[in-house]
This record gives C-alpha cells, structure tokens and sequence, in this order.
C-alpha cells in the first residue's frame, strides 16, 4: 500500500521525491554542523543515502 502511495505521489508531482528529501536531509544536516561526505553510496544491494561526519563521528542516514 504505502508503495502504491508513493508511486503515486511521484507520479503527481513529477518524479524526484526521494531526491529532494534527501536534499532537504542534506541541507538540515548542514545547517546543524554535519559535513556530507558522500551520497547514494551503494555496497552490494544496499545503498546508504548519506554519510556525513558530526566532529569526529562518522554518520550514516537512510532518508524515508
């Protein structure tokens, strides 16, 4: 159902809605303090939407 729903979601607003959550996650981390240092980082099957460094501990974030 709740990928029925963003699909559908998608379709309405042109496509892109993950990418711009995860610009908008990017952006709020940013403005905390946190460096981004990579994005869509993909190892096997799995992706990690962000990795961002807060001083000297290493972030991992999966933007829903």
């Amino acid at each position: 159902m709740l990928g029925s729903l963003r699909a559908l979601l998608e379709r309405f607003l042109g496509g892109g809605l993950g990418r711009r959550g995860e610009r908008a996650a990017a952006r709020h981390l940013r403005r905390q303090g946190l460096r981004i240092l990579a994005r869509n980082v993909r190892e096997g099957r799995g992706e990690i939407d962000l990795v961002a460094l807060d001083g000297a501990t290493l972030v991992f974030v999966e933007v829903k």
